[in-house]
């Protein structure tokens, strides 16, 4: 009995000190798990003071840039804007390009002064989600390429250097000729003159030489697709006037008569020799069967 009362004993005191031994674990697990707990939060917290900081800084930056890129800002703005107003002026007709080309030059000139300098491409052209800045440039751009506009320059750089080549300065001193003839002859009632089909127009007859030349000039300019849109402008307003308006022609269709009766004669002793060839091989074949 003594010996079973001991054992039973022995056997409580070992599970008394199993549970304070299992809970002291326990507990320093607890304890070690929520001073991490605590020290992750410590963490994060000095992450967000630091992500806070950043922003601060960020904004003062953006503030001290205000003085250093607004005025670059406002000369882009004024003139991105001036050439933009240039190009829908001078849509009709279209001659953008040589009226519009300072202030092109004018706006890619502020565009890159921004994008060379660090703090403000980084603050004006990188920073917000649309990127207007960029974009309105890339407009501006698309819209003087989709015109071929550098084919009627030599060079289109900064500093004012730009200048119309020789081909296309040409092109246009015939221009400006062949118009003002028109001007000077257009008094003539377009009605009539579309009408009447036995005598020509006077502006026909007089632009005539002038038109030809510009005419030349224009094709020896190259392809249509490689031709600035102010040339192209040019060729269809003037041919619309010569061909639709007054039924011009460059070519006599008096001459073309003569030419044509001219080759004829030319012909007719050609085919009166072989005409008489044939008919001489035919009479000799019947004299052989004779």
């Amino acid at each position: 009995m003594f010996f079973k009362r001991r054992r039973l004993w022995t056997f409580c005191t070992f599970v008394y000190y199993y549970l304070i031994v299992s809970g002291a674990v326990s507990w320093e697990n607890q304890n070690a798990t929520s001073k991490t707990n605590i020290q992750q939060i410590h963490r994060e917290h000095n992450a967000e003071i630091s992500i806070e900081k950043q922003m601060e800084n960020e904004l003062n930056s953006v503030s001290d840039l205000d003085e250093v890129c607004k005025r670059d800002l406002e000369i882009y703005a004024n003139a991105s804007s001036l050439f933009m107003e240039c190009v829908v002026l001078h849509a009709k007709p279209l001659n953008f390009c040589e009226r519009c080309v300072a202030k092109y030059v004018l706006a890619s000139e502020a565009f890159t002064k921004i994008k060379n300098e660090h703090r403000c491409s980084r603050h004006l052209l990188r920073s917000d989600y649309l990127q207007v800045i960029s974009k309105t440039n890339d407009f501006l751009k698309n819209l003087w390429n989709a015109g071929n506009c550098d084919n009627c320059f030599d060079t289109v750089k900064f500093n004012d250097t730009y200048a119309l080549n020789e081909e296309t300065r040409q092109f246009f001193q015939f221009y400006n000729q062949t118009k003002e003839c028109f001007n000077n002859f257009s008094m003539v009632n377009i009605t009539q003159a579309s009408h009447s089909n036995d005598s020509l127009s006077p502006l026909c007859i007089k632009c005539k030489e002038l038109y030809r030349k510009m005419y030349i000039q224009y094709t020896d300019l190259g392809s249509p697709s490689y031709l600035c849109v102010d040339v192209l402008e040019k060729m269809n307003v003037t041919l619309k006037i010569w061909s639709h308006d007054y039924h011009c022609n460059l070519h006599d269709k008096n001459k073309e008569a003569v030419i044509a009766i001219s080759l004829f004669v030319c012909l007719l002793p050609i085919m009166f020799y072989l005409l008489a060839k044939w008919n001489g091989v035919k009479q000799y074949k019947q004299s052989l069967y004779r």
